[in-house]
């Protein structure tokens, strides 16, 4: 049995939120990530491209599989999550996106596709496994950013894609995000 004791009178402190932001200047992973699966050191970088996280490929055809998964919780009923890709480097059949996990994962992001010579970024949405393949992107665009927005209240996801990181059009249907699960 577990005995139970009365919690302690400590002086009133301010409640901090752990930090939510991070422009990866650092050498290590700040504290507020967490991979999904044990991270392959080879897999990643914080210094071959300074100023950006690399995550570098694995074979993956759903998101459930994929290993290089770098997580951050969510705050609040209400969240969003806006990462910055940069595609320059991704090759022909290469995947990256933003996520959520849980029993039912739902993802969206860039594919590259086989357009002659080059592979061009095609959008993709991913529902609970099912992928779909979206509109080409226009010549030329080379960072996308993709958004995510949490609403635990009315039990809401919703992704977005930007190509100026200003102005945000949805992908795909706004859906369920099964927290808890």
């Amino acid at each position: 049995p577990m005995k139970i004791c009365k919690k302690p009178r400590v002086k009133k402190a301010k409640a901090h939120l752990p930090q939510t932001s991070d422009t990866f200047s650092s050498r290590q992973l700040q504290p507020q990530w967490q991979w999904n699966h044990n991270p392959d050191e080879a897999l990643w970088s914080l210094t071959s491209h300074p100023g950006y996280l690399a995550l570098h490929p694995s074979v993956a055809t759903r998101i459930r599989e994929a290993r290089g998964q770098l997580t951050q919780k969510a705050m609040g009923y209400r969240s969003v999550a806006t990462a910055q890709l940069d595609m320059t480097l991704l090759g022909e059949g290469q995947r990256s996106g933003i996520a959520s996990l849980g029993r039912k994962m739902h993802g969206m992001g860039v594919v590259m596709r086989a357009s002659g010579d080059t592979a061009n970024p095609y959008l993709y949405y991913e529902m609970d496994g099912t992928v779909q393949i979206g509109e080409a992107l226009a010549d030329g665009v080379t960072k996308i950013w993709l958004r995510l927005e949490m609403n635990a209240v009315d039990n809401a996801l919703r992704f977005l894609f930007s190509t100026d990181g200003k102005n945000y059009t949805q992908v795909g249907e706004t859906v369920s995000q099964h927290s808890g699960d």
